[in-house]
Formats: C-alpha cells, sequence, structure tokens
C-alpha cells in the first residue's frame, strides 16, 4: 500500500485540495487559436459542435485521476463536492495555469462573446456555451453550419461535469432564432391541402394508397407547434448531465444587435411560444428550477469588461413532480436606465410593453 493511501481520509482531502487546479475555458475545437480558419483564401472549415465552450470552475489533475482507482474515484468525490458547493471554495492560482487557462479559450473573433460570458460567472458553477442558428465564415462565404453532435472535449470532459447538480447555459442566437420558427404562409397551406385531396380521391378509386395519418396531421394542423433550436440544443446537453436539477439558461445578444436587427418593438414577441413551453422535451428529468433570462450584453472599446442588462426574466419552478407542474414567474420590460439612454441617443421610442405575471404551467 502506498503512503498516500495508507494516511486518513481527511488528511487525503486536505492533499487533494491542494492539488486541485483552478478555473478553464476549454473550447471544442481542437487547437486554442483559429486563427487561421478566419482568414481570407483559407479553405479550411472548422468542424462546428452542440457546445462552443466550457468552463470548469475547478478541476482534479490528470495524474492523480491517473493513478490508481481508489484515487480517481476519491478525486472525483472530491471535485464533485467543491463543483456542487454554495460558495466560492479558495483554490491557489499560480502564473503557470493562468496562463494556460487563457490560452485553452483563444478563439479568433471571439473575444467579446468570452468577455460576456465571464462576466456572469460566480466561480462556482459549471457554465456551458451554445451557439444556435449563428453563421460561420467559411472558404466559400458565411454560412449557417449544422450543430447536431457534441463536441469531443465535451465527451472527454464528461467524467468530471455528469455529477452537476448546477448547470449554467449561455446562448448565443442568430435573428433567424429571435424572429421565431419559418411560418407557413397561406398559398403553401393551400397547395397541401389541395395535394391531400387529389391523394385522397386517387385513393377512393383505387390508384394509390391511403394517405398516412402523419401526411394529414401536416396539412390539417399548419398550426402544430415546431421544435425549437434551443430546447433541441438543450436537450442534447441534460441527457448527457442527469443529475443536474437547478438549470440557468442566459440568452445573450449584442446590444446592437437588440436594436439594429429588424426585431418587433417588444423583442420577445417572436419567441413567445419557446417562453411559454417546457425548457426542453428530452432530458432533464430531474429539474427543479429553471431560469430563462434575455441579457443584452455591450463592451466599451479598449476595455474587456463587459457589462450586462437583463431584459425577460422567467423563473420556474416545479411544484408538482407526478403531474409534472411548474409554477412560472416573468417579468420583462426595456425600461432600464441603459436602455433609455441608448433610446435618447438614437432617437428611438421604446415600447411601453412590460410584463410581470405569475401562473402555473402542466408539461406533458
Amino acid at each position: 500500500m502506498s503512503t498516500l493511501l495508507a494516511i486518513p481520509r481527511e488528511l487525503r482531502e486536505e492533499i487533494l485540495h491542494y492539488l486541485t487546479l483552478p478555473s478553464t475555458v476549454y473550447t471544442s475545437s481542437a487547437k486554442a487559436d483559429t486563427h487561421s480558419l478566419h482568414q481570407i483564401g483559407s479553405r479550411k472549415t472548422e468542424e462546428t459542435y452542440v457546445d462552443t465552450r466550457i468552463y470548469l470552475p475547478s478541476r482534479p489533475p490528470a495524474n492523480v485521476l491517473s493513478t490508481c482507482r481508489q484515487l480517481r474515484q476519491e478525486g472525483l468525490e472530491h471535485h464533485t463536492h467543491l463543483l456542487n458547493s454554495s460558495s466560492v471554495v479558495e483554490i491557489e492560482d499560480s502564473k503557470a495555469e493562468v496562463a494556460n487557462s487563457t490560452k485553452v479559450a483563444e478563439r479568433s473573433g471571439t473575444e467579446f462573446d468570452e468577455a460576456a460570458e465571464r462576466a456572469g460567472d460566480d466561480g462556482v458553477t459549471l457554465r456551458l456555451t451554445l451557439e444556435v442558428q449563428r453563421a460561420q465564415r467559411g472558404p466559400f462565404g458565411f454560412s449557417v453550419p449544422i450543430r447536431e453532435e457534441l463536441s469531443p472535449r465535451f465527451l472527454a470532459l464528461l467524467p468530471l461535469m455528469k455529477t452537476a447538480r448546477k448547470l449554467k447555459l449561455v446562448v448565443w442566437p442568430a435573428f433567424d432564432w429571435w424572429n421565431g420558427p419559418p411560418q407557413v404562409s397561406p398559398l403553401e397551406q393551400w397547395r397541401q391541402r389541395k395535394a391531400l385531396l387529389k391523394r385522397i380521391n386517387a385513393y377512393q378509386v383505387g390508384h394509390t394508397e391511403q394517405p398516412s395519418e402523419a401526411e394529414s396531421a401536416k396539412t390539417s394542423d399548419t398550426a402544430q407547434p415546431r421544435l425549437d433550436a434551443v430546447s433541441v440544443a438543450v436537450g442534447k446537453i441534460l441527457a448527457q448531465l442527469p443529475a443536474v436539477e437547478e438549470l440557468d439558461l442566459g440568452v445573450f445578444i449584442a446590444t446592437g444587435d437588440l436594436f439594429r436587427w429588424d426585431l418587433p418593438d417588444v423583442k420577445w414577441e417572436k419567441i413567445q411560444p419557446w417562453l411559454d413551453g417546457p425548457i426542453t422535451r428530452t432530458g432533464g428529468v430531474q429539474l427543479r428550477r429553471v431560469s430563462r433570462t434575455l441579457t443584452s450584453v455591450w463592451q466599451m472599446p479598449e476595455v474587456e469588461i463587459a457589462s450586462q442588462q437583463p431584459f425577460y426574466v422567467q423563473k420556474e419552478t416545479r411544484s408538482d413532480t407526478l403531474s409534472n407542474k411548474w409554477r412560472v414567474e416573468r417579468q420583462g420590460g426595456l425600461r432600464a436606465p441603459m436602455f433609455e439612454h441608448l433610446a435618447h441617443l438614437a432617437a428611438l421610442e421604446l415600447p411601453e410593453t412590460s410584463v410581470n405575471e405569475t401562473f402555473e404551467r402542466v408539461d406533458s
């Protein structure tokens, strides 16, 4: 038996805490610096995933986890304790670790995003960054990549995250998400109904098979809600993190985009169906509390610190597990001093609409 395993568990806990490494931000990219991917003329295409960045408030040293089964188990248990702690635990941070932590998070063109995300960290909660329907520059111009799979980095760090009971998600959606799901035009509805009637008439005379129930539902109920891109991404994350009980989901938008994009005066109008429904339809079986926040972020020139201004906050608490009943409290409005100042500078008119309501929702 080694000397370390021969001493009492309490002393080993002190040693493990002393060896614990400070917070680190990982990216889904295999390379820390992706500057070459954004150069004009580059024919490289960066792989994209559901997750973009992973913030670990602390991490156990790899050499301890690979020593033996007992030390690995004790190291993971100590890490779980720190990850689910209600207060920040002081961890000594060396200059070398600061440099390494910063280098891991380097992504060309994402400095503003990372500054805004770090501004909201509390030093104890696991944080994942997601991008939804955001365009990316490739060798042939900008396009919206498909983000369906979790990154290899996420899967490699999963043993350090799967016991987390608190999770923070930062979502950067593009205009297409803020503008709401695509709607079927009246002309397309008429074409679908006409095609269905043609199929029914042909079936009655014995020329074709009977239309399926899916086809009938598609044409008869065009208002059927579609899966939201954010809900799908959140579901993929929660399916891998089954212990999460508290979820803090922040939807970020740059202040310039908030007023420059062709969005309604009430900025959350087009995404109201997402706000009214469950956070996801897959995963999250242990969820007890959910917070959704629509936040405007900005950064002053030559300043590394980003500022935030929430304009819509929705708190959801599961009041009945059997019936999956949730108590929802929401407040929203654009009458914050910062928005008033911007509106005055740009001669804008802010909407008088505000939200302050409480109700119960039952999820199927």
